[in-house]
């Protein structure tokens, strides 16, 4: 997208923060914020698809103990990320 200039024709940029922590999701949203920031891409950015599960590979990021984990690392995300993006969507799993 970068590459071809295609990022131009969009009004916003989206990005999914899969990792295994709150803190995760902070740190590699400022990492791709530092991308857009070194080409120079001025875009609105919707932070989407957060959000834990507590089923599947309990190896996986994304995989936590319960529900309570799942609501906690919600909030923490949503409160961590706010700043940083026009729109954050979570997932529910």
């Amino acid at each position: 997208m970068i590459e071809t200039g295609f990022y131009r024709y969009v009004d916003a940029v989206a990005f999914h923060p899969y990792v295994a922590t709150p803190g995760q999701s902070l740190k590699r949203v400022e990492k791709f914020l530092q991308i857009l920031d070194m080409y120079q891409i001025k875009k609105s950015l919707w932070i989407t698809k957060i959000g834990w599960q507590t089923g599947g590979w309990p190896e996986s990021p994304g995989v936590v103990k319960d529900d309570n984990i799942k609501a906690s690392y919600l909030k923490q995300t949503f409160k961590l990320l706010s700043p940083l993006g026009e729109a954050i969507f979570g997932k529910e799993l």
